[in-house]
């Protein structure tokens, strides 16, 4: 997410996952995101 600028769809990209799964990882994790 800090390498997207907290892009959230290219940063699923990059990880290989889909944006959902993405989302599921960050509420799971509670990873805060700064805008």
């Amino acid at each position: 997410l800090a390498q997207t600028g907290g892009n959230k769809s290219e940063a699923a990209k990059l990880l290989g996952v889909t944006r959902t799964t993405l989302d599921n990882k960050i509420k799971k994790y509670e990873i805060l995101i700064k805008k």
